[in-house]
């Protein structure tokens, strides 16, 4: 009886163990054909998605579009010098994979600042004097010292003051008008990585028209090949300051 009892409980055990190889058979294959789908599904969402160079995302995106609109959970890609896609970051995520990615999440992301009227080498003049009438700051501080100072040194050093500035508060464009836009447009192509710049001369007409508005005082004087506007006028100009430029407000 014993040996019976034995005989069948050995027979279970083989039964049971053979059911248990079976399953864990069934449930290995189950997980590489789960792995396998996993893979072609990625290979395949990869392929369907576009490159681009950056990623800016999760951010609250400014579009300024004409109905303004903002996207709170946002993403913009962009693919060399150009912004290629803007709207909801899990659109902007299913459309395109980026060699980098930058995390906005909780920061504004926003259009570049433009500064619309400039005189960027009068950075290195900041600070020189105040609280004065804006007729006193001119005529007795800045002036005489735009005469004593300003060549194309000062402004070649004001303009890379001026772009470093600029680029570190978001201003991606200016307009400017000052002596030597020769040399600002040059340090501005630097300081951008060769980005356009756009230099325009003030017709003879429009500066012979700004001469005879020119401030009467002793010894001052604004010559009429002088591409500057007429509260500028300073002694005899120097070398260089009948090369002046103005970039075009638009």
């Amino acid at each position: 009886m014993a040996e019976k009892e034995s005989a069948l409980t050995t027979k279970d055990t083989k039964v049971h163990e053979g059911q248990t190889t079976k399953n864990m058979r069934t449930l290995r294959a189950l997980l590489i054909s789960i792995c396998i789908c996993i893979a072609l599904c990625a290979a395949v969402f990869g392929q369907s998605r576009q490159d681009a160079d950056l990623i800016v995302s999760g951010g609250i995106i400014v579009t300024m579009d004409g109905a303004r609109t903002i996207l709170h959970d946002g993403s913009v890609a962009i693919k060399g010098d150009a912004i290629v896609a803007v709207g909801p970051r899990p659109e902007i995520d299913g459309k395109y994979k980026g060699t980098q990615t930058i995390d906005a999440r909780g920061r504004l992301v926003l259009p570049g600042f433009i500064n619309g009227h400039t005189h960027v080498p009068m950075t290195l003049f900041r600070g020189l004097h105040d609280d004065v009438t804006l007729n006193d700051w001119l005529y007795k501080y800045i002036f005489p010292a735009e005469a004593k100072n300003v060549n194309e040194e000062f402004v070649r050093w004001g303009t890379k003051l001026a772009a470093a500035e600029q680029i570190r508060a978001g201003v991606t464009t200016f307009a400017d008008m000052y002596y030597f836009e020769d040399t600002i447009a040059e340090e501005t192509a630097k300081a951008t990585g060769g980005r356009r710049t756009a230099i325009k001369k003030i017709k003879k007409t429009e500066l012979s028209k700004l001469a005879r508005q020119a401030p009467d005082l002793p010894g001052w004087v604004c010559a009429p090949d002088r591409s500057m506007l007429a509260r500028d006028c300073i002694p005899p100009p120097r070398p260089g300051f009948a090369h002046a430029r103005a970039i075009p407000g638009r």
